[in-house]
């Protein structure tokens, strides 16, 4: 808890907490100075209370006299442990005290017998400074004046903190703390306005028009009727706008075919749609008006938001559109062709047209679309143009569009420079402040019509002051390059604060629920016995019944009300914050704000007046208060304090947001679903309420066994007299811990019942897919209905729509023979099969008599497929019985010849059979008539192809067990690369031997491994897929249609004309496509090639292109002073001109951009400029390493029915798919591989349920006309949109409008997720970062007001809440083991254990935290594991039977699936709590490498090398492992095992034990080769060398770079210095008290002040002394010689300053000095690393100070010893490994448990070969034959070993 994990940013807050506890320490000691008298004589010190009867004062009497008997007791047994001197002083008082209990037990009366009592104990035993007169916890009052000195030391340490926080202000440029008001706003830059020029005359000669007309002479629309007049409207309304306004000719060519594909999507969809609910349909007919009704549909689905922000605007300013036409709408009307138009045609062409194009212009602006909104009706009102002076750019851009650019570049970066390597503002590279403003503020402004019109100015001289809307509608278009943008986009409306408060403004309705639940819980387990009859009043937090009781809960509403509101204030932005308190209505418009506050502060405070109320009533009756007031009654006082209660939280929970979070009208869903989604999240959270009710009980009851004070049911008589003693200082500390951490728990636990209600509510939801058959689900032989369920739903057999009852003797399609052909030659083609195994697996027949083929070619599989009438279909087509297939296909229990061997292909099969058997599957579209669809790919560095020198290096020495990717494919591909060698190599394959294949080989080679690895060509080639299943698709539909006689339609798909590309296109965003290498380009070129033919335009590149800016184009091209280049968003395909000097492609389209594109983290901009390439108005987004099968693509017409809508238009929808992983390498391969299929599965089928699933970037398709009115599909505000894709989500259902995301599985992509142990925590560490970025932002806000509560709930537990749970449960074991801690080393000691307050007949701490551990917390990793787990079984046993599940959960479990997911929940929390405290996130490249590679344990990142998998997780989980292991032997050493439920503790050890080796050692377990002899040797010299070595990488260095990070600066946190605070006091409180009962030990002792005063030091001095004698030293010292020295010195000052301890025996005190002195000691060091990040503070200036040197080597020093300690504890005890390794060798060589078990890969295979394998490689001879097997015998026992795990 002590140390900052995560950052290196140290927190400064925690400064002030050593003197703060040295002043304590001196406040104690100052009564002892003294020597205090027995009784002063006429005077008694202790007495009884006035209000207690005659039996407690008799049980008062017994327990005081009690004590004296047993302290006398202890003592005589141990008087030798304390000196003659304490003997006869004890003796003296024990013959004394004894005395007065005799006489105590002759008294006539209780009182008299407890006053003799009490003054035997207090003023004879305890010398007066104690008085044991209270009946309850903490029993004895202290008597001297202490606790006043204690109170004035805490009234300092506050004054104390905030001294520290206001010294942040000292040091603003090394000392970042989050700013909860505002931040000041730092200069902004000018911006280079447009120069003022002359009008524009437009080029008529620009060749615009004749694109056009070629273009249009390509479309399939030119087929249709009155073809020529639409074409020649939509010509000229461009040409027009072109000329007019000057857009650039490339974004006029891109938009006009934009257009015509969304054009003619809208009318594939109407015509769909007419045909459908047509008797007799005619296409012809429909084809008729096809244009008109298309070109409404499609302004009404792509402009609907634009005409709702028009309407908005039009209300707020009183006046709809302007009266006449704009001048330039009017001449465009007057030229055209006014047949088949109309008026409203007119209107809709024009502002469709117009959006288009100022779209396409913005670059960064399309972020923002109400920005474009604005700019788009001032465009349509536009009566002149702007006169400004351009060069090479086009006026549009340089007058419109640069101007804005230019305030967002400003707002973050300083420039860029000639490499594009962008420059962060001062300041802005540690981390983004709160008052950054970024594109969701920029373009709110543009939703508040009022605001806008006050922010909007004129700069320059002619119009300086005035407001744009003051300027006539139609001149405001001319005026906007003179508007100062820079001064009107100076706005925040939400801060993203880096702080627990800008986390709880998001999500404070679950925490509110989450404290409801909590103190329901303790009162109804704590009810019986907290209230009082007889104190009623005086309790604080009792009464004189339960319902009394019960009101304290009500107290929960005010108190969240208040964090609530001061959350709000905190990330409200300064424009917000201004705005309400602008007064523009007058006095009587601040005075109505000023009473509307008011009352809802008193709103929010009326439970604290009703609880007052009834508290008072409860106290001293009712009687005359109803005699006068019938209506004022306690009844009537509580009823009136719940109704209140519960609805002021209810509207907490449900009912309020406030008019700045609904910008949008929120839509919900309908009643039936969210009836269904209260009844999950009720049966959710009772179950975890009535479980929950047990651990609460169990906390209740350990509080009561251990005799604390509990706060809230001391009296307020009693609360002055034990305020701030010792007794009481410890009871309040230890109850805060056991409740805290009771509560940390309690909120952990919900996350975990979500999933487990998740996995349960996915069956369900898979039945309901079944049309909830479940027998039939379960015994369905869904691969032999593949023919009829294809033939019925895909190629629509007949028209009807198809339901689950239909009969399974449906007509085979006399199509489906030759389609299912193309599929296994497609598998085929892909190695997948081979000859024998494809012919299996076909039709044959008479009318096949082209039969199975040896070779498949890629110019084979293009040809069109043909219709079958005879035919045999293959036998897995027959229907088999389930029990059957259960043992021959799902456990191979019996041989089955039919059933293809490999297991991809049986899974392709399986699971093709259950998409068709999907009740989700949807109509497809009828032929021709499908909408458009673009798949993007994003690409920036991701491998191409795999080069041969990646696959197989022939000059690298594979030593040290490297093996080479090819021999690890083969291996693992071993079948594929068989049929590769019958397909491709004519079976004259060299087997492994890679140096013996030639270069057109190898190029087969790298194909091949390349769609097997994570590649963007496998990606490509995968979707690609698309054009070949539609084109067989379209073939099967028309020749359906001309059996049937059906009127042929006039739309039609041409090969010869490229009209595919109409419907699909692929869209690769590369990036850099400019600066590749030559490699890449090659791949490249190689990847268009491939698809030049008929796909000459469908596989389409888009990349950014820049050339230099001549210096007299920078002012005239208003171009940013900061930036040295001209920016381009570039088109090529396969028919573009190869440049010979670069070997590039020249590109057909090339759009200038207004500046530099990627101003956020990459993704999310790369797709923004590569988006108005797309065509089409639906568009998939595709990552670079997925993949795609040709079963699955013939499906894409059944998808796009996802978006068919009743009405008109298409469905605003987001749907996501599932993905199939196709790499499981290993443990860590299956274990990554399984949490991807349980999310992509199982989980998001509940998410979408539920209402709570978003947009996750891939496979999701879109509806992209209304992504482009959101802003895209992405956002990419650096830092802030880190996780960019969930964002499109988001705001998708914050816009509401009937928009909805849904999720189905009857369609698979294909996706790799080849990781290793550290790319998989990289992966991990970047979605926590961005998650806690993204929960910081003005999305997850609204979403949190204005989410129904269950999908607030499951929208916070699928996404946010995992990550924080993960944290909140890396938490809650330390915190128990330190609970656990605390309370068994605050127990009695073993001499003296009456001195402990509290009955001595009460179970011990140990026995009490044993019965606390084992029913609350015993089964909480249990239940983590069960919640990791059980999705994964769910969708398993859907697919393969349970059986299945059963065995892969068995294999995890047994290949350390714990220990992985406990060391990963640590790194997800540690990054999540630092992004939210401190943020600074960045882009984390993960890597696709193979786990295989093995990292050195420890050592900084050398040249060519890793760094150690030490240095990479010390910070984050090592030290806090140690810790944890430290803490748990002090808990053995100190008695803590030592109970009677010993083995009911077995469960909890084992937990703990699973997390301590997880952090500890899980990094090197998962290490290949991690027990390697030969690598231990290397370990170990690089152990040595980095602590010892004095130059180079050594540990210094490391240090730091790493950890210190002094150039990151200081960071304060108000919570780090509580919880700092907190755990100091804990141990402070203990000793304090143990201190105490010393001082009465030893009264006469002079000496005992300065004891108690050097127990609470730290052990610094001596260290302190011989570092500064090191830094005189002329020579250096070294820090390696000095550590062990130092180190040594602190343990012997240690041990001085708690000799009396060990002296008298007291070792539990002695733990607690020990700990307490760690504590202060890594306070210190931390206080001094912040001093050295601390760049201002005055000893850190000048690199000679001695001082500096001196602190510096003291620091060094320290960690130095810290990191010696810690690493020798897992190097060695991994040394026991390696030597078991070793043995194993030597009698078992060749199969290694470590690499069988735990990786399966073939490092073991090149273990057994590692020494002859170089030698046989340089001679050309092999130990492994032509099919890849080992001919040794070691070899063979390594692949039966692993197929037997396998």
């Amino acid at each position: 808890d002590l140390q900052n994990t995560g950052t290196g940013r140290r927190n400064i807050m925690p400064t002030c907490f050593a003197s703060c506890l040295l002043l304590c320490a001196l406040a104690d000691a100052r009564p002892q100075l003294r020597i205090v008298q027995q009784t002063q004589v006429g005077k008694k010190a202790c007495s009884p209370l006035t209000n207690l009867n005659n039996v407690q004062l008799q049980e008062l009497a017994d327990w005081n006299c009690h004590r004296v008997v047993q302290a006398s007791n202890d003592f005589e047994g141990l008087a030798h442990h304390y000196g003659r001197r304490v003997t006869e002083s004890w003796g003296n008082r024990t013959a004394a005290a004894a005395k007065l209990c005799d006489r105590a037990k002759a008294a006539p009366s209780a009182e008299l017998a407890a006053n003799l009592a009490l003054e035997a104990w207090g003023d004879t035993m305890m010398l007066g400074r104690e008085c044991c007169n209270l009946n309850g916890p903490p029993f004895c009052q202290s008597m001297n004046t202490s606790q006043f000195a204690r109170l004035a030391v805490l009234v300092v340490a506050l004054l104390a903190v905030c001294l520290v926080s206001a010294s942040a202000f000292f040091f603003q440029s090394s000392v970042h703390r989050p700013y909860l008001y505002c931040t000041a706003s730092p200069p902004r830059k000018a911006v280079l306005a447009p120069t003022p020029g002359l009008p524009f005359l437009p080029d008529e000669d620009n060749g615009l028009a004749e694109y056009l007309k070629a273009y249009w002479d390509q479309s399939t629309l030119r087929n249709l009727p009155e073809a020529e007049v639409y074409l020649g409207q939509v010509a000229r309304c461009f040409e027009h706008l072109t000329n007019t306004f000057d857009f650039q000719i490339d974004n006029v060519k891109n938009q006009f075919e934009h257009f015509l594909s969304l054009w003619r999507s809208h009318m594939c969809i109407y015509a769909d749609r007419d045909l459908r609910k047509a008797t007799d349909p005619d296409p012809q007919f429909v084809e008729k008006k096809i244009f008109q009704r298309g070109l409404q549909e499609l302004h009404a689905d792509l402009l609907r938001s634009f005409k709702q922000w028009r309407e908005i605007f039009s209300e707020t300013h009183g006046s709809k559109a302007p009266p006449k036409l704009a001048p330039w709408r009017s001449e465009l009307r007057e030229h055209a062709d006014a047949r088949g138009f109309g008026k409203r045609d007119w209107e809709n062409l024009e502002e469709v047209v117009m959006f288009l194009l100022v779209w396409g212009e913005a670059g960064n602006l399309r972020f923002m679309p109400e920005l474009l909104y604005f700019l788009t009706e001032l465009a349509l009102q536009a009566e002149a143009q702007p006169r400004v002076k351009t060069d090479a750019s086009r006026r549009f851009l340089v007058a419109v569009v640069r101007p804005i650019y230019a305030v967002i570049f400003n707002e973050h970066y300083e420039g860029v420079n000639e490499k594009d390597k962008k420059q962060m503002r001062n300041g802005y590279e540690k981390f983004l402040p709160a008052d950054a403003a970024n594109y969701d503020d920029w373009n709110e402004l543009f939703c508040k019509p009022d605001w806008l019109a006050e922010a909007l100015v004129i700069s320059d001289a002619n119009g300086g002051g005035k407001l744009l809307e003051q300027f006539e509608v139609g001149k405001r278009f001319e005026a906007l390059p003179r508007v100062d943008w820079s001064a009107s986009l100076d706005v925040k409306m939400h801060r993203e604060q880096h702080s627990w408060w800008g986390l709880f403004a998001a999500t404070h309705r679950v925490w509110f629920l989450h404290f409801l639940l909590y103190f329901v819980s303790i009162f109804l387990v704590a009810s019986r016995d907290f209230h009082d009859f007889g104190k009623r009043w005086d309790v604080l937090l009792g009464g004189g019944s339960p319902a009394v009781c019960l009101a304290a809960v009500g107290l929960v509403v005010p108190a969240h009300a208040l964090a609530w509101n001061l959350s709000r204030w905190f990330t409200t932005g300064k424009s917000h914050r201004l705005h309400k308190h602008r007064n523009r209505g007058g006095c009587t418009t601040c005075v109505c704000r000023t009473v509307q506050v008011l009352l809802a502060m008193a709103a929010w405070g009326l439970p604290l007046v009703t609880f007052f109320i009834v508290r008072y009533l409860d106290a001293f009756g009712d009687d005359q208060l109803t005699a006068k007031f019938p209506l004022l009654s306690l009844r009537s006082a509580l009823w009136l304090h719940f109704i209140l209660s519960v609805l002021l939280a209810l509207v907490i929970l449900q009912w309020y947001a406030r008019p700045e979070d609904e910008l949008w009208p929120h839509i919900c869903a309908s009643l039936r679903t969210r009836a269904l989604r209260w009844l999950f999240w009720i049966l959710v959270l009772a179950v975890k309420f009535v479980v929950g009710l047990r651990g609460v009980a169990a906390v209740n009851s350990a509080a009561k066994q251990l005799q604390i004070s509990r706060l809230g049911r001391e009296s307020l008589r009693e609360l002055p007299m034990v305020a701030f003693g010792p007794d009481w200082d410890k009871d309040v500390i230890e109850w805060v811990a056991l409740w805290g951490t009771g509560f940390i728990c309690y909120a952990a636990d919900t996350q975990l019942w979500f999933v487990l209600g998740c996995s349960l509510l996915a069956v369900l939801l898979a039945l309901k897919q079944r049309s909830w058959r479940f027998f039939g689900m379960a015994t369905e032989d869904t691969v032999a209905k593949i023919p009829q369920r294809f033939s019925e739903r895909v190629l629509l057999q007949d028209d009807r729509p198809w339901r689950q009852t239909r009969s399974s003797n449906a007509r085979e399609s006399r199509w489906f023979p030759d389609i299912w052909n193309r599929v296994i030659e497609y598998m085929q083609y892909e190695d997948k099969l081979d000859l024998s195994a494809a012919a299996q697996l076909r039709y044959t027949g008479q009318s096949f008599a082209d039969g199975a083929r040896a070779k498949i070619t890629w110019t084979e599989l293009q040809r069109n497929i043909e219709e079958r009438t005879r035919f045999c279909p293959p036998m897995i087509f027959q229907p088999t019985g389930s029990c059957a297939r259960f043992c021959r296909r799902d456990m191979k229990l019996l041989p089955d010849d039919n059933w293809p061997k490999n297991t991809e292909v049986q899974w392709r099969i399986n699971a093709f059979g259950r998409c068709l058997a999907s009740a989700d599957l949807p109509l497809p579209f009828h032929t021709p008539y499908l909408p458009g669809l673009t798949v993007m790919i994003p690409h920036a560095t991701d491998t191409i192809m795999l080069s041969k020198t990646e696959l197989y290096d022939g000059n690298a020495p594979y030593r040290r067990e490297v093996v080479p990717l090819m021999d690890w494919l083969h291996k693992r591909y071993r079948a594929d690369f068989q049929a590769l060698s019958a397909r491709g190599f004519d079976n004259n394959a060299a087997g492994n031997r890679w140096d013996q294949y030639r270069d057109e080989q190898w190029q087969k080679l790298q194909s091949w491994s390349s769609m097997r690895s994570q590649t963007l060509w496998r990606t490509v080639v995968g979707m690609m897929l698309y054009r070949p299943a539609l084109e067989c698709y379209y073939e099967a539909d028309v020749a359906r249609k001309r059996s049937a006689q059906q009127t042929r339609p006039l739309l039609e798909w041409k090969t010869a004309d490229n009209s595919l590309c109409e419907v699909f296109t692929c869209l690769v965003a590369m990036q850099l496509y400019q600066d590749f290498n030559a490699e890449q380009l090659k791949y490249t070129e190689k990847m268009l090639s491939k698809y030049q033919q008929d796909d000459r335009k469908i596989l389409q590149i888009a990349y950014i292109g820049n050339e230099a800016v001549l210096p007299s184009q920078r002012a005239a091209d208003a171009i940013h002073p900061d930036q040295q280049r001209r920016y381009y968003s570039c088109l090529i395909d396969s028919t573009c001109r190869r440049d010979e000097g670069t070997n590039r492609r020249t590109p057909r389209l090339k759009i200038e951009l207004p500046g530099f594109p990627i101003l956020g983290d990459g993704k999310g901009d790369n797709q923004n400029h590569a988006l108005p390439f797309s065509r089409g108005p639906i568009i998939q987004t595709i990552d670079a390493n997925q993949g795609a099968y040709f079963e699955q693509m013939l499906l894409l017409p059944c998808i796009l029915g996802e978006f068919r809508k009743d009405g008109t238009g298409m469905q605003p929808r987001i749907v996501g798919f599932p993905e199939h992983i196709t790499s499981d390498i290993g443990s860590l391969g299956d274990f990554a591989a399984g949490a991807e299929m349980a999310f992509g599965t199982v989980l998001q089928r509940s998410y979408s349920a539920q209402g709570a699933r978003m947009h996750y970037g891939h496979p999701d398709m879109m509806n992209k006309e209304f992504m482009i009115q959101q802003g895209g599909v992405s956002k990419a505000t650096k830092t802030v949109n880190l996780s960019e894709d969930i964002f499109a989500g988001m705001d998708f259902i914050l816009r509401g409008d009937g928009r909805s995301i849904v999720h189905r599985e009857y369609f698979y992509v294909g996706k790799g997720r080849d990781l290793g142990f550290n790319t998989i925590l990289k992966f991990f560490s970047k979605l926590s970062a961005g998650t806690g970025e993204q929960v910081l932002t003005r999305q997850m806000l609204r979403l949190g007001e204005l989410l129904d509560l269950p999908e607030l709930l499951s929208f916070y537990y699928a996404h946010a809440g995992f990550y924080l749970t993960n944290f909140l449960l890396s938490k809650s074991i330390p915190m128990l083991v330190f609970l656990w801690l605390l309370v068994v080393l605050d127990a009695a000691e073993f001499h003296f254990s009456e001195l402990d307050q509290g009955d001595s007949q009460a179970e011990s701490g140990a026995e009490v935290m044993a019965q606390l551990l084992v029913l609350q917390y015993g089964w909480l990793v249990a239940l983590y594991m069960l919640a990791q787990a059980l999705p994964l079984v769910m969708q398993v046993w859907l697919e393969s039977g349970i059986i299945v599940a059963v065995i892969r959960i068995v294999k995890q479990v047994f290949t350390l699936a714990p220990l992985h997911f406990i060391f990963q929940a640590k790194v997800i929390g540690a990054y999540i709590t630092n992004e939210i405290t401190h943020g600074g996130a960045t882009y984390i490249p993960t890597g696709r490498g193979l786990p295989t590679e093995r990292k050195p344990f420890i050592g900084p990142a050398k040249k060519g090398a890793q760094s150690g998998l030490y240095n990479d997780y010390a910070e984050v989980a090592v030290y806090d492992g140690a810790e944890l292991l430290a803490g748990f032997l002090i808990v053995v050493l100190a008695g803590g095992l030592n109970v009677e439920l010993k083995w009911s503790l077995v469960w909890w050890l084992l937990s703990l034990g699973l997390t301590i080796c997880a952090w500890l050692f899980a990094p090197f377990v998962f290490n290949p080769y991690q027990f390697s002899y030969k690598h231990f040797r290397q370990d170990l010299k690089d152990w040595m060398d980095f602590f010892l070595n004095r130059t180079g990488p050594n540990w210094q260095s490391w240090y730091e770079v790493s950890l210190l990070r002094a150039d990151k600066g200081v960071r304060a946190s108000p919570v780090g210095a509580l919880l700092c605070a907190l755990y100091l006091a804990c141990w402070y409180t203990v000793l304090n008290q143990k201190a105490h009962i010393l001082s009465i030990l030893f009264p006469d002792d002079i000496g005992v002040a300065w004891t108690t005063v050097r127990v609470m030091l730290p052990p610094v001095g001596m260290s302190l002394i011989a570092c500064g004698l090191c830094s005189c030293l002329r020579e250096s010292t070294h820090l390696a010689h000095l550590a062990p020295v130092v180190v040594a010195l602190d343990c012997v000052e240690a041990l001085l300053y708690l000799w009396n301890m060990i002296e008298i025996g007291w070792w539990k005190t002695f733990f607690v000095g020990v700990i307490l002195k760690y504590a202060l000691l890594s306070l210190v060091l931390s206080c001094c690393e912040a001093g050295f990040c601390c760049q201002d503070a005055a000893f850190c200036r000048g690199r000679d100070c001695r001082a500096k040197k001196w602190l510096r080597l003291w620091l060094y020093s320290h960690r130095l010893a810290r990191d010696v300690v810690v690493s020798s504890l897992i190097f060695w005890l991994l040394a026991v490994g390696v030597f078991f390794d070793w043995c194993r060798s030597h009698m078992c060589p060749g199969l290694s448990l470590h690499h069988l078990v735990v990786y399966r890969d073939p490092g073991g295979l090149q273990v057994a070969e590692e020494r002859t394998l170089p030698r046989q490689r340089q001679a050309g001879l092999h130990s492994i034959n032509s099919h890849g097997t080992a001919s040794s015998s070691d070899g063979s026992r390594i692949g039966m070993a692993q197929q037997l795990l396998r």
